[in-house]
């Protein structure tokens, strides 16, 4: 599955702002949402934006665990070879997820343990990250805010450092498809990718 999150996330964002727009103009007249429905939409997020606990998230969200270096070949320094490795990190939830995907035929880390001394951190690098969302087509959940279902899409979040690799993945676009093109990622997960940076002071 090759959506990006950021177009679900965009989606919620309108909806909630359309709900927003209504609520406010209702309130603004000092409408009695009471005469509504018990399960109307604009009810239920009437009451939603009122509870303070209703708002509080489900569960906590997973902590990423504890860091640990990984080296990447990063596509945008000047270079060749060891004047492109860098050190980065990465949480040890992402890392388990990395190990079950094989993630190092596709995301070209080295994840020796200590790295190589050739890879160095550097001032001002933030790598390419492709965020993987764990998919879940099959269930759906009742949202607070509206009393409605929908379908839950994502229901954890990895976020997986990636660099470069050989051929088409030397480049970035090209090492994304390489990710994308990967049945384990493609079948079980939303995708979406922030790119690298580079600062210098």
């Amino acid at each position: 599955m090759t959506t990006s999150a950021n177009y679900t996330y965009n989606l919620m964002g309108q909806r909630f702002s359309d709900l927003e727009d209504v609520y406010n103009t209702l309130t603004a007249i000092d409408f009695d949402f009471n005469q509504l429905p018990a399960t109307n939409k604009y009810r239920k997020y009437k009451e939603w934006k009122q509870d303070p606990n209703e708002r509080k998230p489900r569960t906590a969200p997973p902590a990423s665990g504890k860091k640990q270096n990984v080296g990447v070949m990063a596509f945008g320094l000047d270079g060749a070879g060891d004047a492109n490795h860098t050190l980065v990190k990465m949480g040890s939830r992402a890392k388990a997820q990395y190990d079950a995907i094989s993630g190092n035929a596709v995301f070209n880390l080295n994840v020796t343990d200590p790295v190589p001394a050739t890879y160095v951190q550097r001032a001002g690098f933030i790598p390419a990250k492709a965020i993987l969302g764990r998919s879940n087509g099959s269930g759906s959940q009742t949202s607070r805010a509206t009393g409605l279902q929908y379908k839950q899409v994502v229901t954890g979040s990895y976020t997986i450092p990636f660099g470069a690799g050989s051929g088409a993945a030397a480049y970035e676009f090209g090492a994304q498809n390489a990710i994308l093109a990967t049945a384990g990622i493609t079948n079980d997960y939303v995708v979406s990718f922030t790119p690298e940076k580079i600062s210098r002071g």
